[in-house]
């Protein structure tokens, strides 16, 4: 009995020695490579080799005005190494400007080839006020040749004024520029940012604000990446963009959102305002997956300029997956707009498509006049299938400028479909191009096909407002019906839809509606 009660206690004593061993390596091998940095000085310190890696053990208080690898044009140095928070802070970043043009960052001015991860920004204080153009950062300024930011994290309040007539205005949280990023994942702007900045006519004369970025080139991804702070614009510029999350083009994004309330009020200086570009997630995307919007949109004193303004996205080539809750409002005067709940215009191209997605904010506009595209989930679209919106979509102003309908505007459907979608929302506005499911609609006619088909609403509008097509074979195709079940709407396949005993209609399995 004693043997074997030895036998016991010896094998007990191995496991426990080989757990804690197991444990001490695992730990070991997380801890993270290069130098560690837990002072102001050691932070400094860095610019001595902008090619190594470096991790913070501790928290660190930032003063006012510090600044790494200040930029310079050309640029004669920059930091290509690696800064991993290591779940630390920096704490404070706090920058006071009064006077001239102003361009740089608040921590890092020039990064190239470098890596950033782990950390928390917190306390930012920047106050801003340029009379000839500002182009700032609070993280970095320039970020190029492949710089990666993953998991950082943004805190506190920029406040930014200006006029002037010949110069720009730019600024984003992570980097005011991120040239041939490799990715930007799991990155959280929570800045509130109030900008008053009134600009010319010129070329020059553009302001581009977003919680993350005010520019990504084409080829980064953009993952799991989000804006909660609130953004206030009240002033004037020829080109306009105010994004919560990144001001892109060409970029694919994936399980990106917004929360916070974009609030952009345009000052009347008896000039156009150009293009003006105000979204939760981006201006313009090459793919959106899984992204949302629950955060408000407004935007008033619009002035026969151009205009993509939508909960998610100004555009959009493909779309799937995604939703927008937040209300979006319009008011103004424009030569062309395209307006909706999730996208401004969706699937641009040969081939691409708006699916699985859906709208529950209320859209209002008050467009006095110009070509005006309003839908509850895209404003105009070129295909569009499995989609939905259940939101009260409204136009305050008189006139067949507007083309106004609860899934699309306007459908352009040459080589595309529109498709197994549905509407409940209330759809009123004074024109002819109204529609539950569509306010106008062309393309069919070219293709010599019917492709709108097998569409559901319950609104009292009429399914289209107005179409360009007469042949009757070609014709757009949709059911009324007293509710969204799968009796009612047997076209809507049971391999995308399901009944929701909740919602008391159906919604996608790919997408559940929250």
């Amino acid at each position: 009995m004693k043997k074997r009660i030895l036998t016991t206690l010896l094998v007990l004593a191995v496991m426990f020695t080989m757990c804690f061993g197991t444990t001490g390596m695992a730990y070991a091998a997380e801890t993270p490579e290069g130098t560690p940095i837990a002072t102001l000085e050691e932070l400094k310190a860095i610019e001595n080799d902008p090619y190594g890696k470096y991790y913070l053990t501790a928290d660190i208080e930032i003063p006012e005005g510090f600044t790494l690898f200040k930029y310079e044009y050309p640029p004669k140095t920059a930091f290509y190494g690696t800064l991993d928070g290591n779940g630390h802070k920096l704490i404070g970043i706090t920058f006071n400007h009064n006077g001239g043009y102003i361009q740089g960052s608040a921590l890092f001015g020039k990064c190239s080839g470098a890596t950033f991860k782990n950390l928390t920004l917190s306390d930012i204080n920047i106050n801003i006020s340029s009379d000839a153009g500002m182009k700032f950062g609070v993280l970095t300024y320039w970020a190029d040749n492949g710089c990666t930011f993953e998991k950082i994290t943004l805190e506190g309040t920029v406040n930014l004024s200006g006029i002037n007539d010949r110069a720009g205005y730019s600024f984003g949280g992570l980097s005011t520029y991120i040239v041939d990023a490799k990715a930007i994942t799991s990155c959280k702007s929570k800045l509130d940012i109030n900008a008053n900045i009134v600009t010319g006519t010129y070329a020059l004369g553009t302001v581009q604000i977003a919680g993350l970025s005010s520019f990504i080139s084409k080829g980064a991804t953009v993952k799991s990446c989000s804006n909660t702070g609130d953004i206030t614009f009240e002033g004037f510029a020829t080109d306009l963009s105010i994004l919560g999350v990144v001001n892109a083009s060409q970029i694919k994004f994936s399980s990106s959102r917004n929360s916070g309330d974009i609030t952009v009020k345009l000052v009347d200086t008896g000039e156009s305002t150009g293009t003006v570009n105000v979204a939760g997630v981006t201006n313009k995307a090459e793919t959106l997956t899984s992204c949302y919007n629950t955060g408000k949109i407004k935007v008033s004193g619009l002035n026969e300029g151009t205009a993509n303004i939508a909960g998610v996205a100004g555009e959009a080539v493909s779309c799937t997956k995604s939703y927008n809750k937040g209300s979006v409002t319009v008011s103004g005067k424009v030569r062309e707009a395209y307006i909706g709940g999730l996208l401004g215009r969706g699937a641009t191209g040969n081939d691409k498509k708006l699916t699985k997605s859906y709208n529950k904010g209320k859209v209002s506009v008050s467009i006095k006049s110009g070509l005006t595209k309003v839908g509850g989930v895209v404003g105009e679209t070129y295909d569009t299938q499995n989609c939905y919106n259940t939101a009260a979509i409204a136009s305050a102003v008189k006139g067949d400028h507007i083309s106004i309908g609860g899934i699309a505007g306007n459908g352009y459907v040459v080589g595309g479909k529109i498709t197994s979608c549905y509407n409940t929302g209330k759809i009123t506005g004074e024109t002819q191009f109204r529609g539950s499911i569509l306010g106008t609609y062309s393309g069919a006619d070219i293709v010599s096909k019917r492709n709108i088909y097998n569409n559901y609403y319950t609104s009292s509008a009429k399914a289209y407002g107005n179409s360009t097509i007469t042949w009757k074979d070609w014709t757009a195709k949709a059911t009324k019906v007293s509710a969204i079940t799968a009796a009612k709407c047997p076209k809507l396949s049971t391999k995308t839809w399901t009944y929701s005993k909740d919602k008391k209609r159906m919604i996608l399995k790919d997408n559940k509606e929250k």
